[in-house]
């Protein structure tokens, strides 16, 4: 189910962001709280991910050591970069990225 959820948020953004970029979208109460969940869904996930365990040669692995170190040589980074609200660092106004 969380698989799931991420995926759709996923698609979400895909089509919300070039919108918003695009056609200059107000904000609005709603369109900052659908932003404000799905970029702190982001964040939560980059935490479950280092509490999930993996398979390792057939072997499920739920050492906690193991699950951090497989996790930062994994997709860490990726997370990482993808999870971070630009707009919480850089505020909603445009000009500052022109």
């Amino acid at each position: 189910m969380w698989d799931l959820t991420t995926m759709i948020l996923i698609f979400y953004e895909m089509i919300m962001i070039p919108v918003d970029f695009s056609f200059e979208i107000e904000s609005n109460p709603m369109k900052d709280f659908d932003f404000f969940f799905v970029n702190s869904f982001f964040i939560l996930d980059i935490f479950v991910n280092f509490n999930t365990g993996y398979y390792s040669k057939g072997l499920l692995i739920m050492e906690r050591k193991r699950i951090f170190v497989n996790y930062l040589k994994g997709a860490f980074a990726v997370d990482l970069v993808a999870s971070i609200p630009y707009t919480w660092i850089v505020g909603e106004d445009d000009s500052t990225l022109a």
